[in-house]
């Protein structure tokens, strides 16, 4: 039997008679939901299944397998019971567990647990300090207890409420009494032979802990939810209390003290477990020293970061000045940027639409050089045959010095803008088709020219080669 839980058989009691007002007859499954031992089979008749981390061997079937993750199918069991399970997982899993329990009853749960009160944290680590000064070493289940923190039950209830039609719970076992037992359980284990006291103890207990006027204040709570009706109170025919026998108690108290055959042995045990824990508290009191002064230096530090941290903070208020101002002239040359960006844009518009002027200038430019140089071939060519025709040869030169004049004035202006012409190249190459098509053009007009000229009449001999 673990210690610091002399309610334990009340506890079986308990839930033996909730298990019993579930089900329908003795065939219906019940899983054990940390089962440890399996006492739960010594009070009722039901196949149980139980599941638990334990090594030690329980007296029914069970499965190596921890909350909140069973492996069985849902509406597997008639009922599901944990006791003393939810404190000793971490209080986030704890609704998951209560889903698992549920998921796999077909009829309703039944859960114990300690509730969580100051007066119960506080009874729980006085005892598990009382435990370790006279054992040596802490509780491995008040431990828990303390690294998990006990089970609200309002969370507990409202999910309950949310997943079964009739929700009861029973708040029983007397923290005061709970405390006292245990306080004494303890002081009795450092005893060689404590079992028979701490058995006379358990039988007192468990017969006191039945009565109503023990329940308040709380240690424990007794929640079982069903689909099934469920008493108001639990029947008292279903929890059977041990009789209280004075005499058995007395007889133990006398074949434990009776075991104690050599007092002085037992004294010096005793004042060989004082020399110890003298000794710790010598350690204690050099350790509590050193971290005094490591405290005390921590403390100066303290004070020097302190004073850092305020040079820092000015100096990050004055950073942050020097933002707000760096943020408004930024704005302030975003503005300008979009203002010159607009501007831009409109010189660009500007631009492309004098480079278009341009491009045409060009081109007619490019289009007339090239006409003035095949009207200078074709003079060349036509030199031997205007020599008879001086009227018409006069029309033409006149009309050709005009042209000339044209042409000087337009081969100025190309000069001018030969160095534009560079840019152009590209778009001159794709005017050398319309060049092709204007030479066509020019052929034609000389061949129509020809023909328009009188024949041709080679000079006479009599000429001399001046004429």
């Amino acid at each position: 039997m673990p210690s610091h839980s002399p309610d334990k058989y009340f506890r079986l009691l308990y839930t033996a008679a909730f298990v019993t007002a579930m089900t329908h007859g003795d065939d219906d499954s019940v899983l054990d939901a940390g089962c440890a031992e399996g006492y739960l089979s010594d009070y009722i008749p039901n196949p149980i299944i139980g599941i638990d981390l334990s090594s030690k061997p329980a007296r029914g079937p069970s499965i190596h397998a921890a909350l909140p993750d069973l492996p069985f199918r849902s509406k597997h069991f008639s009922v599901a019971v944990s006791i003393d399970v939810l404190e000793h997982i971490p209080a986030e899993a704890r609704s998951n567990a209560v889903d698992e329990l549920t998921r796999c009853a077909r009829t309703g749960i039944v859960l114990s647990f300690p509730i969580d009160t100051p007066l119960n944290r506080l009874r729980e680590s006085a005892l598990n300090r009382i435990e370790t000064l006279l054992r040596g070493r802490p509780d491995p289940f008040l431990e828990e207890h303390l690294k998990f923190g006990l089970v609200d039950p309002e969370p507990i209830l409202r999910q309950l409420k949310s997943d079964f039609k009739y929700v009861r719970f029973y708040p029983c076992f007397h923290s005061d009494l709970w405390f006292l037992i245990s306080l004494v359980e303890a002081s009795l284990s450092i005893l060689p032979t404590p079992q028979v006291i701490i058995d006379a103890i358990r039988i007192l207990y468990n017969t006191l802990s039945s009565s109503d006027i023990c329940r308040d204040p709380t240690y424990r709570l007794i929640v079982a939810a069903s689909d099934l009706p469920l008493p108001e109170t639990v029947p008292a025919a279903r929890v059977p209390s041990p009789d209280l026998d004075l005499d058995a108690i007395i007889r133990g108290f006398r074949d434990a003290f009776a075991q104690q055959s050599d007092l002085t042995q037992y004294a010096s045990h005793l004042e060989q477990q004082l020399t110890d824990r003298s000794a710790e508290i010598d350690v204690l009191k050099t350790e509590a020293a050193r971290v005094t002064d490591a405290l005390t230096a921590s403390r100066n530090e303290i004070e020097s970061i302190t004073q850092s941290h305020d040079d820092i903070r000015k100096a990050y208020a004055g950073l942050e000045e020097s933002y707000r101002d760096l943020t408004t002239h930024h704005h302030l040359l975003a503005e300008e940027l979009t203002v010159r960006n607009a501007y831009a844009s409109d010189l660009q518009t500007d631009l492309d639409a004098k480079g278009g002027h341009i491009d045409a200038l060009t081109e007619q430019c490019k289009n007339l050089s090239n006409e003035i140089a095949r009207k200078n071939s074709e003079m060349n060519r036509l030199q031997d045959y205007i020599r008879d025709h001086q009227i018409e040869i006069q029309r033409k030169l006149r009309h050709i010095e005009l042209v000339t004049g044209e042409c000087r004035r337009l081969e100025g202006r190309i000069a001018h803008l030969e160095k534009l012409r560079q840019d152009f190249i590209r778009q001159i190459v794709r005017l050398r088709h319309q060049r092709a098509e204007a030479d066509r053009t020019i052929t034609r007009l000389q061949k129509d020219q020809l023909e328009a000229l009188p024949p041709f009449s080679p000079p006479t001999t009599a000429e001399s080669p001046e004429s």
